[in-house]
């Protein structure tokens, strides 16, 4: 439901437990396609953009590895 304060209540939360860690903010109503997230949330980890076809395969894998770090780097 629109307007009803959810996003203030969870920014506000995130600001004040003032814990170490990237935060993506993603506005589902500013989306032209629901499969953009994806690609958002891959230009947040990699800093680079691609299709969201791509954008949800690569995240995929990237949340099923322990070792994030050789994801990251076979993406460069």
């Amino acid at each position: 439901m629109p307007g009803t304060g959810k996003t203030v209540c969870v920014l506000e939360v995130i600001k004040k437990i003032n814990l170490k860690f990237d935060f993506v903010h993603i506005n589902a109503m500013q989306l032209t396609n629901p499969n953009a997230v994806y690609t958002i949330i891959y230009e947040k980890i990699t800093e680079t953009k691609t299709s969201p076809a791509n954008a949800a395969l690569y995240l995929d894998d990237f949340f099923k590895r322990k070792d994030k770090t050789r994801v990251l780097m076979q993406n460069k």
